[in-house]
């Protein structure tokens, strides 16, 4: 399981990547977005990603990269386990 973090509005909410394209990705996150918000995904060694948020439900949110996203990046990164609290989403 990968995870990163959601830089928006001066500040940040640790998040958990579901799945991942070139175009977009969906992640958990305990954070409220609105539609259109433009954030960045910070995948560590993974990088920087800029990004806009396609829609939100719940503990689910869906971005679109303003940039192809380079899956090659995951390679540099090491995933990291669940935390144990993590609760399915509804």
């Amino acid at each position: 399981i990968w995870s990163g973090q959601i830089l928006y509005n001066h500040d940040s909410d640790r998040v958990r990547l579901r799945n991942i394209s070139e175009t977009g990705a969906l992640v958990d996150s305990s954070g409220h977005y609105p539609p259109n918000a433009e954030v960045m995904l910070d995948l560590g060694d993974g990088g920087q990603h800029f990004a806009r948020v396609s829609w939100a439900h719940g503990d689910q949110v869906g971005l679109k990269f303003d940039r192809p996203f380079d899956i090659a990046l995951l390679s540099k990164s090491k995933p990291a386990v669940a935390d144990h609290h993590w609760t399915r989403p509804d």
